[in-house]
């Protein structure tokens, strides 16, 4: 598919999710969340608004709850995330969560079924929680709201005495969820989102196969990856991507939306898009 044609697929696919909704015609397509007001985090943000809770503190929710995401029925770790803190809210909190004991917070994600790996994870959340007390691009863009999203992006990878400072965070699946949550439903204002490839999973990669815009059905993992999230960024260059906060303009405006289309739709939903385009 030419970038053209792939640019008009996408401001398609982002009007219909940030406005009315996507057009699923499936079995599955009644329990999907076709529009933006309907993902498990805009609910569960509100939620925690609902329970008094600031934006720096909706952020360092999501920012736990993202590294505990790998390979995760996201809806359901929310669900379980949002007791736990309703229960111990200071788990959330970095400068309480840095200094509790690793058997303590195991035994506390794991009893939440917020943890699935629950020695490793209570690992990293503390390793997590200790790197977000000290000042850098991470930390501006949870307690500041603000920062250069490359620098953000970049700063995810960096190590402290041979150790992830961010670990399960930095996951190449991850980092860019992440930085999607900060932004949206996290309300954090970060420039130079452009150059921040969306996340990419199965659904991702099936969408994105399905609506014609990236061949990867022989490539690896890491190669499909690679060539979906260039493809995108690219495409979101020519498109005129319209989406809430600073979403709008990037291509991870498109990473929610295509997420529910490769996980719901069906041929005849791909076939309604690409010849709308």
């Amino acid at each position: 598919m030419d970038r053209q044609h792939a640019a008009r697929l996408a401001e398609l696919i982002a009007a219909d999710f940030y406005g009315k909704g996507l057009k699923l015609s499936g079995e599955k397509a009644e329990e999907a969340p076709r529009r933006w007001a309907e993902m498990p985090e805009i609910q569960a943000v509100a939620r925690l608004r609902d329970a008094g809770a600031d934006y720096v503190a909706v952020r360092r929710f999501l920012t736990f709850v993202a590294a505990m995401s790998r390979n995760r029925n996201f809806k359901k770790l929310l669900c379980a995330a949002l007791d736990l803190f309703g229960e111990d809210r200071a788990l959330f909190n970095p400068a309480v969560a840095a200094t509790t004991p690793v058997p303590v917070l195991k035994d506390r994600l794991s009893t939440s079924s917020v943890s699935r790996k629950h020695k490793p994870d209570a690992e990293a959340w503390q390793t997590i929680a200790g790197s977000l007390t000290k000042p850098g691009p991470v930390m501006a863009a949870i307690n500041d709201g603000m920062g250069d999203a490359t620098k953000v992006f970049r700063s995810l990878d960096t190590v402290a005495g041979g150790k992830a400072r961010f670990p399960l965070l930095s996951g190449p699946k991850t980092k860019s969820l992440w930085m999607r949550l900060m932004v949206a439903p996290g309300k954090s204002r970060l420039g130079n989102l452009r150059h921040i490839p969306l996340a990419v999973d199965v659904h991702v990669r099936r969408a994105t196969e399905r609506l014609g815009v990236c061949d990867t059905q022989d490539a690896s993992t890491e190669l499909a990856r690679a060539a979906i999230q260039g493809e995108w960024l690219d495409v979101a260059d020519m498109a005129d991507i319209d989406a809430p906060l600073r979403l709008g303009g990037s291509c991870l405006a498109l990473d929610p939306a295509l997420w529910v289309l490769g996980k719901y739709g069906v041929d005849e939903d791909y076939r309604h898009y690409r010849t709308m385009a």
